[in-house]
């Protein structure tokens, strides 16, 4: 049985298109990841000079928002409809349990959809708060807060994406990895 990640569902679907992503922003969104993890985990020692501002974002972010992270980079499989993925942090926010995405790149509307498949798949009984925040290199941030009353309709797009990026995969028709 054949799982998609979240990401590859969005792509082969055409709910989103990675083709604008560089080598240098995907290995500066890894090492933000990453110092933004160890951050939120107690063991961040240095921060690179290249990251620097997309970190004082997130503590930004965090300070303002009231954001606390309880949980960080979650793995999640949704077995019924064949998905895997990572989500970022979960946390709360004004007293709501939500699923954030972190972005170095612009928020995009498929976001929505990636984080209705990411809660679906952690606990699929809530009714999940979601919310993306993208860290600018000047040290501020933009978050987007998804409507809540939108997490259903969401969801239904979400596996109507699912169930199309499986049927080309399934038929030879989806992009290679990396193309």
């Amino acid at each position: 049985m054949r799982f998609l990640r979240v990401t590859e569902i969005l792509d082969l679907s055409g709910v989103t298109d990675y083709t604008f992503c560089t080598e240098e922003g995907k290995w500066k969104g890894s090492e933000v990841h990453r110092a933004t993890e160890m951050l939120d985990r107690g063991r961040l020692k240095r921060t690179p000079d290249s990251i620097v501002g997309h970190v004082d974002a997130y503590k930004r972010f965090k300070t303002e928002c009231h954001f606390v992270p309880m949980e960080i980079e979650v793995s999640c499989v949704n077995k019924i409809y064949r998905v895997r993925g990572r989500a970022d942090r979960i946390g709360m926010l004004a007293g709501h349990r939500c699923v954030l995405d972190l972005k170095n790149g612009a928020i995009q509307p498929a976001v929505d959809l990636q984080l209705a498949l990411y809660g679906e798949a952690i606990d699929p009984d809530l009714w999940w708060d979601r919310i993306a925040v993208q860290l600018l290199a000047d040290g501020t941030y933009r978050a987007r807060r998804i409507d809540r009353m939108s997490y259903r309709a969401d969801l239904a797009t979400a596996h109507a994406a699912v169930r199309l990026a499986h049927w080309k995969r399934d038929h030879g028709l989806g992009r290679k990895p990396g193309s």
